[in-house]
C-alpha cells in the first residue's frame, strides 16, 4: 500500500501548487490570512519626479504587491473585489506605458476575513492609501459613506427623491477618513443621494440616482437584485471641475 500513499500524496501537492487565484495574484499558501479588497482611485492626477521635474502619468495600470490589479486605474474607479494577503506588509504602483511609476504606497494592514476598500488620495509627492472596512450586510436597502476628500474634510449626506430631484433629506455627517453606514428599512424606491453641506449638494457630481449608478435599475429601487447596499465615495475633485466628488456602487 506504502507506492499508492505516495502517489496520493504527491498527487495532492500538485494541486495544492495549482491552486492559483483567478484574479492574477500570487497563489495563497495554506492557513495564510485572507481579506478581499477592491481599489478606487480618488487621486485627480497622478504624478512623479523625474530628473528634477515633476511629470504625469499617462493611462494607468495598477500593481499590488507586483501583481496586476486593474490594466487601466483611471481617477474615479472602482475595481471589483479582490483576494488579497493581510498578514505581511503590503504596497501599491500605478505604472503607464513610458515606464513612469507612482509608489511603492503602503497599504495599511488588514484583517483577514473582512472586506475593504482601498482609496488612493492625494497629490505628488504624498500620496496615501484610505483603508476603509466594509460593514457587514444588514438586510434591506441601506447606504454606506466613505469620505476620502481632503477638500471636504467634513461633509454631510443624505437622499432625496429620484424622480423629481427634490426632497433633499439629511442623513449624517462623515469626516475624513471615516465612514458611516445608514439604514433605509426593508426597501426604497426613487432613491437619490447626495454629499455636501446640509441639504445642498457639493458643486459639480455631488448628487446621484441609482439609475445613474446601475441603468438596469430603472426605478432606483433597493433591494436591486442581490444588491442591498449603495456605496458611496466622496473624493477629491478633479480640478477642472469635471469629475468628482462623489462615487456611487452597488454592493452585495
Amino acid at each position: 500500500m506504502k507506492p499508492l500513499f505516495a502517489v496520493l500524496a504527491l498527487l495532492l501537492a500538485f494541486a495544492s501548487g495549482c491552486n492559483a487565484s483567478s484574479n492574477g495574484l500570487a497563489p495563497v499558501q495554506t492557513g495564510a490570512t485572507t481579506a478581499q479588497a477592491r481599489f478606487v482611485n480618488g487621486a485627480p492626477v497622478l504624478e512623479t519626479g523625474s530628473g528634477g521635474t515633476v511629470v504625469s502619468l499617462g493611462a494607468a495600470y495598477l500593481q499590488f504587491d507586483a501583481a496586476t490589479i486593474a490594466s487601466q486605474f483611471p481617477y474615479g474607479s472602482v475595481t471589483q473585489y479582490v483576494s488579497v494577503l493581510g498578514t505581511h506588509p503590503n504596497s501599491i504602483e500605478l505604472y503607464d506605458a513610458t515606464g513612469y511609476s507612482v509608489g511603492p504606497i503602503a497599504v495599511p494592514p488588514l484583517s483577514g476575513g473582512k472586506s475593504y476598500s482601498l482609496v488612493l488620495v492625494g497629490s505628488y509627492p504624498n500620496y496615501r492609501i484610505l483603508a476603509f472596512e466594509d460593514p457587514l450586510p444588514t438586510g434591506g436597502a441601506s447606504i454606506v459613506v466613505r469620505n476620502a476628500a481632503s477638500q471636504y474634510r467634513d461633509a454631510d449626506f443624505g437622499t432625496f427623491d429620484a424622480a423629481s430631484a427634490s426632497g433633499y433629506v439629511k442623513r449624517g455627517s462623515v469626516a475624513y477618513g471615516s465612514e458611516k453606514s445608514v439604514s433605509l428599512g426593508t426597501s426604497v424606491t426613487n432613491l437619490g443621494a447626495y454629499a455636501g453641506t446640509g441639504t445642498t449638494p457639493f458643486p459639480n457630481q455631488s448628487s446621484l440616482t441609482l439609475a445613474s449608478v446601475d441603468s438596469f435599475d430603472g426605478s432606483s429601487s433597493l433591494p436591486f437584485n442581490a444588491s442591498g447596499r449603495l456605496s458611496l465615495f466622496i473624493i477629491d475633485q478633479s480640478s477642472d471641475g469635471s469629475a468628482g466628488p462623489l462615487l456611487g456602487v452597488l454592493d452585495r
